[in-house]
């Protein structure tokens, strides 16, 4: 029974819509609240593209499309522009860091060559050191050959007085 009544209620709806859809005119299909499901399901269903009820629902439709047009043109424009956008932002971040990796490789190569630069000074210095200890163990060598020397004549000297 409750079927029954289900399917006789699904044909009413039906009938009533198929009426209603028989008396209107393409225009007043493409407007209609109840009709707009099974429109957008089935483009030119309402009728013709070209078919409409008066001039100005014509010039109307032609200043939609216009409009739908227009916004989709400057939706795209607008797309594009933040795809350059972001294609710039992203170039810039790249160059930027190139950028920082030289000026990085440039800090590590002066850092490098200011430490051999200081090994260098560090190395003459040291042999410098080392030159003027020699210098001086040779001095001292001298010094001391002299002191032995006077000594050993001193000694002689002595020796001789003696005898």
């Amino acid at each position: 029974r409750a079927r029954v009544i289900s399917l006789q209620a699904m044909m009413r709806r039906y009938m009533v819509r198929e009426k209603l859809w028989k008396s209107m005119t393409p225009g007043q299909r493409r407007r209609s609240k109840l009709f707009r499901r099974y429109l957008a399901l089935n483009p030119g269903a309402a009728g013709e593209p070209g078919e409409y009820d008066s001039e100005e629902e014509r010039m109307a439709e032609e200043e939609r499309a216009r409009q739908a047009k227009l916004r989709a043109t400057k939706e795209e424009q607008e797309k594009q522009r933040r795809e350059n956008q972001r294609k710039l932002e992203e170039e810039e971040r790249e160059r930027q860091k190139e950028e920082d990796e030289e000026r990085q490789r440039l800090e590590e190569e002066r850092l490098r060559l200011e430490s051999e630069a200081e090994e260098k000074k560090k190395e003459e210095e040291r042999q410098r050191l080392a030159k003027a200890c020699q210098e001086a163990a040779v001095e001292e060598r001298k010094k001391a050959e002299e002191a032995r020397l006077a000594v050993e004549q001193q000694w002689q000297e002595e020796k001789a007085a003696l005898q």
